[in-house]
């Protein structure tokens, strides 16, 4: 602490607030906004041999592309976990808040105008190649067609858009995989797996739509029997369709992406399909193109009929593919952080991934400790009940290692000296600190014992110069090469003020660099309890520098506001390190409600 560690005394710990415009209900986790809870349980997932083979015979026009259809079997019963989903589709006003606050790139149908001047300027250019090769009697090249996502990629930045304020409440589409995951991530979410869309339409039920197994065209969904409509209908168009959650378009409308790879059901197998009767019955013998850099699209679309939009159709699609109805929705899960801390750690660069003699350390993101909270903008265009417009997310997160090699803190502190800082987790927030004083950002979070760091013994050096290879050299044959030259890294008090006399976390951003060391009030080694893995407001009165009345220095008592996070990380047996990270932000910052 950049103040003085000396502690006048703890005030009682001030409660932290629930999500901003999403109160906690009945004492559960309160969902983000526009998103309602989906409880988890047993769910039938996929459809069954016999029911595909009564698909073909039924509907014949389905044996041309058999593969998606076959690549829904075989059924069987899986647990999905309760999770958050939104209530919509994502719209263009929703996606529209996430481009202008981040400056991403818009979806490719907000840029009309500019596409079709640069496709007429780019077949005049290729007609006149063409021409060009007549007139010199030489055989024209191919003509080849406007590419126009692809050139949307390279040129949005100098081209002109505009989000079509007529459909604004209407699904956004043209976007990619990439851009679905950097929505979700901006707006603090992300995507639902496709068991988890499947668990928000059937329940523990079996039937193929939200709202039962009959189907009336034009009734409960947007799909092709509704006659002379092709483009996507405003979300919530269809209250009659909508889950006993009340989320909307499940089935029709446009396909929606899901984070799940395209790869087989669980027990499937390659089996051939028959169709048909008598002399007129056929067999399919098709095996999926199985892709796992593809992602499963759910839900059919309004060009599609009615046995597309079942919840089991599954559908491989190109994480770069970009269609006029493509769009997706977002998920959470239910423990706040959970998500995040995913995210986070798949941030941090590979060489800076935490080991200790054992080898690679693991995270425990389901223990992950976070504070969230969202800004919402009030709705324009919908008046579906929940939905809601996202317009920031702050987080607040530490995730813990799985566990340590010691049995007390004395081997804590010992293996910190001796083997190198001892890493306990990872540290992140979009908000700046105020002590330690450090940007907005993640940090690795390790603790080096008090004590003097030990000094290393001397390797054997080659007597004379030329008795060993140079560092780098060629081997002689059959042997490994000599070892690069290791750049000698300074003990940590010498990069980074600290008191040896004390035990401290160390922090390090994600460059690699120290950048703060935090004396650690808390250091106890014992069982676990609940109230030992929290975070938690404290105003606590401390010693800072001042001056009195006659101008003379001299500590005086001030009452700062800091978070506390208390976190408990195992040990080789059942006990294990309990501690406390201290943190202070700038005033105000914790003032406002957050969810825990």
């Amino acid at each position: 602490m950049q103040a003085s560690p000396l502690l006048l005394a703890l005030l009682p710990s001030l409660p932290l607030g629930a999500a901003a415009g999403a109160p906690a209900q009945g004492g559960k986790v309160a969902p983000p906004p526009g998103l309602v809870l989906v409880e988890g349980g047993k769910t039938r997932i996929g459809t069954p041999e016999s029911d595909i083979e009564k698909l073909f015979s039924e509907f014949p026009t389905t044996t041309a592309n058999a593969a998606p259809f076959i690549s829904e079997t075989p059924e069987s019963t899986l647990d999905v976990d309760g999770f958050f989903l939104m209530v919509t589709e994502l719209t263009n006003e929703q996606f529209a808040a996430y481009v202008r606050a981040t400056g991403a790139r818009p979806p490719q149908g907000w840029a009309e105008a500019a596409i079709a001047k640069a496709r007429d300027e780019y077949l005049a250019a290729q007609n006149a190649t063409r021409k060009e090769a007549v007139a010199r009697g030489e055989r024209p090249p191919a003509q080849v067609p406007f590419a126009a996502a692809d050139w949307w990629r390279e040129n949005w930045r100098g081209s002109e858009w505009t989000a079509p304020d007529d459909k604004a409440g209407k699904p956004v589409v043209y976007v990619d995989y990439q851009d679905a995951v950097a929505y979700a991530r901006w707006a603090g979410l992300r995507l639902p797996t496709e068991h988890e869309f499947t668990r928000a339409v059937r329940g523990n039920g079996d039937d193929p739509y939200a709202w039962g197994e009959g189907f009336e065209a034009g009734k409960q969904a947007a799909t092709s029997e509704i006659k002379g409509k092709s483009d996507a209908f405003p979300v919530g168009s269809f209250p009659e369709g909508a889950s006993k959650q009340g989320v909307f378009d499940l089935s029709g409308n446009v396909w929606e992406w899901t984070a799940s790879p395209y790869m087989p059901l669980p027990k499937w197998k390659a089996r051939k399909y028959t169709y048909g009767k008598g002399r007129s019955q056929k067999t399919i013998d098709v095996i999926p193109g199985w892709t796992p850099d593809y992602r499963v699209v759910k839900s059919g679309s309004i060009q599609n009929p009615r046995f597309m939009a079942r919840c089991t159709t599954r559908r491989g699609a190109d994480r770069y593919e970009q269609a006029s109805l493509l769009g997706f929705r977002c998920a959470a899960s239910v423990a706040p952080g959970a998500d995040l801390a995913g995210t986070l750690l798949d941030d941090i660069p590979t060489e800076l991934r935490p080991r200790d003699v054992n080898g690679a350390l693991e995270y425990m993101p389901k223990l992950t400790l976070a504070l969230d909270r969202w800004q919402t903008a009030p709705a324009s265009k919908v008046a579906v009940e929940g939905y809601s417009i996202i317009t920031g997310y702050d987080y607040i997160a530490f995730v813990p290692i799985a566990g340590m090699h010691a049995v007390n803190e004395s081997d804590v502190r010992k293996a910190s000296l001796e083997q190198g800082l001892v890493h306990v987790g990872l540290f992140a927030t979009n908000q700046p600190l105020r002590d330690p004083q450090l940007p907005a950002g993640s940090y690795l979070v390790t603790i080096r014992g008090k004590g003097e760091t030990p000094k290393k013994k001397e390797e054997k050096k080659p007597e004379k110069p030329g008795d060993g290879p140079a560092a780098g050299a060629p081997a002689p044959a059959g042997q490994d090469p000599a070892p690069a030259p290791v750049v000698e890294q300074k003990p940590i008090e010498e990069r980074i003020a600290l008191d040896i006399t004390k035990d401290n976390f160390v922090l390090f951003d994600m460059t690699g660099e120290p950048v703060a060391a935090i004396p650690i009030q808390r250091f106890n080694w014992g069982d676990p309890s609940v109230s030992d893995s929290k975070m938690r407001n404290e105003d606590i009165t401390v010693m800072v520098p001042g001056l009195d009345a006659k101008g003379k220095e001299i500590e005086i008592p001030e009452e700062q506001r800091w978070l506390l996070v208390d976190f408990f990380v195992k040990g080789r047996t059942a006990k294990g390190l309990k501690t406390t990270l201290p943190l202070r932000f700038p005033d105000g910052v914790l003032e406002n409600e957050w969810r825990q």
